[in-house]
Order: structure tokens, then C-alpha cells, then sequence
């Protein structure tokens, strides 16, 4: 997935209301937008992005339409919802706002193989 919008806060006014006129809804890449582990390129480092956990809040906060994407096969939204909550975010981001490709396989499968 291609990461199709992302915001970096760096104050605490957000974002103005008019910047967001024409966006209906973002869809948000999970690995290098939100987190990154950089454990696999030899750095110890695994956390959220500076600014990512505001941008969540932000959106949360005024009701605007969002939805994580990620191309793994191996977690469903319950994964990703405790990946949020075992990096450091208590309520996590509930299942109704991850899609991955285990979603996709599941719907699939469900639409050739009732």
C-alpha cells in the first residue's frame, strides 16, 4: 500500500478546519507512516512516528472518516489494534479501523467459497 495522505504535527494547533475542506476520509499506511521498526535495517528503534498518535487523536477528535491499511497477511484488525496498544496507545484504535490483506483474503474467500 502507498501511503496516500499523512499529516506531521509539530504544534499543538493541528490542523485548521479549512485545510481539510475537500478531504472526505484518509485511508492511512501502517509500517514507516504511523510505526516503524527499524530492527531490521540493524537499528533498535520501534515506536510510533512523531506526530502519528496526535494525527490519530485529530481525527478521532472532529469525527473525520479513517481507516488503517496494511499489506500483511499475518495479523487481521485485531492485530493491529494490539500493535497500537503494545506501543504505548491504552485504547488502542478498535477493530473497525484496520484493513489488511487477511481481510481481503477473508472476503474473498467468502465470496468464491460461501
Amino acid at each position: 500500500w502507498a501511503t496516500l495522505f499523512f499529516v506531521h504535527v509539530r504544534s499543538s494547533k493541528l490542523c485548521a478546519r479549512w485545510d481539510l475542506e475537500d478531504v472526505e476520509a484518509f485511508m492511512i499506511d501502517l509500517d514507516g507512516t504511523m510505526y516503524g521498526d527499524l530492527s531490521r535495517h540493524s537499528a533498535s528503534w520501534s515506536g510510533f512516528i512523531n506526530g502519528a498518535q496526535d494525527f490519530h487523536h485529530f481525527l478521532a477528535r472532529y469525527g473525520i472518516p479513517f481507516v488503517y491499511l496494511s499489506d500483511s497477511g499475518a495479523k487481521g484488525p485485531e492485530g493491529v489494534d494490539a500493535k497500537f496498544r503494545a506501543l504505548g496507545m491504552a485504547n488502542g484504535i478498535g477493530r473497525d479501523r484496520a484493513w489488511t490483506a487477511a481481510c481481503g483474503v477473508a472476503d474473498l474467500l467468502g465470496e468464491i467459497a460461501p
